[in-house]
């Protein structure tokens, strides 16, 4: 009985190390095929600040008439060009396809054409009107509805200039 015990065993532990041999050759599962992920472009938007510069030309002609004493004056020069220049700073909030926004400019005039126009009133003397801006700025909020790239705003604004 010893011997059948032994053999049984010996039988039993050869079945038990020729499965772990065997489980130890199966190879690794090859790996899922998982497709490359989209790259979708996230939406456009307003929001953010922004900053810019800008050049150009300023010209004036200038007509003033006076309805108390029916005055008309009128610039001798009626070409008065200058270089203008300067820059813009604003904000824009986009919610849904709403915009709001606050803008503030600020521009140089290198006017060097100092405009004066002088007429004789009955009874109050020479009257004297000189023009020479030399900056000019704007404080403006924008209102708009924007359509992905398309901005349809509207700008009510404060401008001042000065000498």
């Amino acid at each position: 009985m010893r011997k059948l015990f032994h053999t049984a065993a010996a039988i039993a532990a050869l079945l038990a190390l020729s499965m772990a041999a065997n489980a130890a050759e199966v190879g690794a599962r090859p790996p899922v095929y998982a497709p490359p992920p989209i790259y979708v472009a996230p939406p456009f938007s307003w929001t953010g600040f922004y900053l810019g510069a800008n050049i150009g030309g300023a010209w004036g002609r200038r007509n003033v008439t006076d309805s108390l004493f029916g005055l008309s004056l009128s610039n001798s020069v009626n070409n008065n060009g200058a270089f203008i220049g300067g820059g813009q700073l604003g904000y824009n909030y986009q919610f849904g396809n709403f915009v709001l926004g606050i803008e503030g400019d600020f521009d140089g005039v290198a006017n060097t054409n100092t405009a004066a126009n002088g007429v004789v009133g009955p009874g109050i003397g020479t009257i004297l009107l000189t023009s020479n801006n030399r900056w000019i700025t704007t404080l403006a909020a924008r209102v708009g509805v924007a359509n992905d790239t398309w901005l349809f705003y509207g700008r009510p604004a404060l401008a001042l200039g000065g000498l």
